[in-house]
C-alpha cells in the first residue's frame, strides 16, 4: 500500500466518497491525514476538508477531533478514537465504532458500536449492537436490536425479531418488534407493538409505564420496591404481595387485576391478549424469568360464563345489550331457586309428641316382627317321631296343639315371654 500525508489541521472534515474495500479509520494527536491505500484520489476544496476515494481497501489516521462523512463502502468499515461526529452513508457489510463522539448512520448491515459518547441514530441496519452509549434513535432493525448501558433515551421504531434494553437511565419507546426483553430501566417507558413475549425484570423510576403486547408479559419485581399496578391479560397469574388486590372480569374476557405495594409512584399498565405472569424478585436471585415459572391454566366457567355462552348461542341476533340483560335477569333467578327455606324451630311440647311417636311406632314394629317369625315356624311340619300315634282330637279342642306349640318354643327358649304373650293373644282374637 502507499502511504500519503495531507496537512489539515487539529479538526478536518474528512470525506470518503467511495471505498471498494475494507475501511479502517484511526486517530492520532497530530494535525495531518495519514492514508494507505493501494489506488487513492485525494482532493482538498479548503484547507479544513479533505476528500478521499479508494477502489480498494483503505486506512486512515486522522486528528482526533475530525469529523469523518463515509458516502459508500462495500466492505467491513471500523472507525475508533474519534471524537468528532461520524456519518455513514451506506456500508453493505459491517460497522464498527468504538469510542467516537456521536454518529448517524444510514444503512448498514451489522452495527456494533461501544462507547458513544454523543447521540447516536441508525436508519436500517440487520442487526444493531450497542453498549456504552447515550441517546439513541433505530429506525429499524432488520432482525435483533441490543443496548446495554445507555445514559440517555432510546427509541427503537421497528426490529424484526428481539429488543433486548439492559440499564437504560433515560426514557424508552419501542414501537414495533416480535419480542423485548427490559430490564434495570430508569426512565419512562412507553412499550407497544410487542407481537411476542415481554420480560420485565426489576423495578422502574417514578412516573407512568405503559407496556401493551399481543403475547405473554412476564415481570419479575423487586420485593420491596413500591409499585401501582393496573394488569389485563387473558390469565393472570399473580406472585407479588399486593395490597388490595382486585381481579374483575372484563367485557372482552380478559381479566383485570389491580393493586399496589407501599402506595408506589410507579405506575405500571400492562396490557396484552396474552397471559401476564408477576413474581417477586429477591436479591439473592438471579434476574430470570420463564413462562414455566407461571400457572396459565384458565380458570374455570363461572355462572356468569356459561349462562353468557347460552344465551349468546340461543339468541345469535341479539344485541349485546339484550344478551347481558336476559343473562342477568338468569342469573337473578338461579340465584334466587338456590337459597335454603330454613323450617321453624319445633316446640319443647312438639318435641316431646314426636318422640313418643317414634318409640311407639318402633314397638309396633318390633312386635309384628315377632309374630311373623313365631307364625314361620309354626308352619313347618313337626320332624317324625318314632312314638306311636297320638289319638284324634276332638274338634272342640282343635287349638290346644297351637298353644302346646307356643309353649314348647317358650320351654325350648326359643321365644321370649314377651313374644309368647303376644301369640297367644292373637290366637285367642282369631
Amino acid at each position: 500500500m502507499n502511504e500519503q500525508r495531507f496537512e489539515t489541521g487539529s479538526s478536518p472534515h474528512v470525506v470518503v466518497s467511495e471505498c471498494g474495500g475494507a475501511l479502517v479509520i484511526g486517530s492520532w494527536k497530530g494535525t495531518a491525514v495519514l492514508a494507505q491505500s493501494a489506488e487513492l484520489t485525494a482532493n482538498t476544496p479548503n484547507p479544513e476538508q479533505l476528500e478521499l476515494a479508494s477502489s480498494g481497501d483503505l486506512n486512515l489516521t486522522v486528528p482526533e477531533k475530525a469529523s469523518l462523512t463515509i458516502q459508500s463502502c462495500t466492505g467491513p468499515l471500523t472507525i475508533k478514537h474519534v471524537d468528532g461526529f461520524v456519518n455513514v452513508g451506506t456500508a453493505v457489510q459491517a460497522i464498527t465504532l468504538n469510542d467516537v463522539g456521536s454518529a448517524k448512520i444510514g444503512t448498514a448491515g451489522k452495527l456494533k458500536a461501544e462507547n458513544v459518547n454523543g447521540p447516536l441514530s441508525v436508519s436500517t441496519a440487520q442487526t444493531v449492537k450497542l453498549r456504552n452509549v447515550a441517546d439513541v434513535v433505530i429506525d429499524e432493525a432488520a432482525d435483533d436490536a441490543a443496548i446495554h448501558f445507555a445514559t440517555g433515551a432510546v427509541k427503537i421504531g421497528k426490529a424484526g425479531n428481539r429488543i433486548t434494553l439492559h440499564t437504560i437511565n433515560g426514557p424508552i419507546i419501542i414501537q414495533q418488534c416480535h419480542e423485548a426483553q427490559l430490564g434495570n430501566l430508569g426512565g419512562v417507558n412507553q412499550v407497544s407493538g410487542v407481537s411476542g413475549t415481554l420480560w420485565l425484570m426489576g423495578g422502574l423510576a417514578n412516573g407512568e409505564h405503559r407496556f401493551q403486547t399481543e403475547g405473554d408479559i412476564l415481570v419479575a419485581w423487586p420485593a420491596d420496591a413500591p409499585l401501582t399496578l393496573v394488569a389485563e391479560g387473558a390469565v393472570i397469574d399473580n406472585r407479588l404481595p399486593l395490597t388490595n388486590a382486585t381481579t374483575t372480569k372484563l367485557d372482552d374476557g380478559r381479566s383485570q387485576l389491580t393493586g399496589h405495594i407501599e402506595q408506589g409512584k410507579p405506575f405500571v399498565s400492562l396490557k396484552t391478549s396474552g397471559n401476564i405472569g408477576l413474581k417477586p424478585l429477591r436479591l439473592s436471585e438471579e434476574a430470570a424469568l420463564s413462562a414455566s415459572d407461571f400457572d396459565f391454566s384458565p380458570p374455570p366457567p363461572t355462572l356468569a360464563d356459561v349462562v353468557g355462552t347460552a344465551v349468546s348461542t340461543t339468541f345469535p341476533n341479539a344485541t349485546q345489550a339484550q344478551i347481558a340483560q336476559i343473562t342477568t335477569a338468569i342469573e337473578t333467578h338461579l340465584a334466587q331457586a338456590e337459597q335454603t327455606i330454613t323450617p321453624p324451630t319445633p316446640s319443647a311440647g312438639q318435641m316431646a309428641a314426636a318422640k313418643a311417636q317414634q318409640k311407639a311406632e318402633k314397638s309396633l314394629q318390633k312386635a309384628a316382627d315377632s309374630i311373623t317369625e313365631v307364625q314361620a315356624r309354626l308352619t313347618q311340619p313337626p320332624s317324625p317321631e318314632p312314638t306311636e300315634p297320638e289319638p284324634e282330637m276332638p274338634e272342640a279342642t282343635a287349638v290346644a296343639p297351637s298353644q302346646t306349640q307356643i309353649l314348647q318354643l317358650l320351654k325350648d327358649e326359643a321365644i321370649t315371654i314377651e313374644q309368647a304373650n303376644l301369640l297367644l293373644d292373637n290366637l285367642h282374637k282369631t
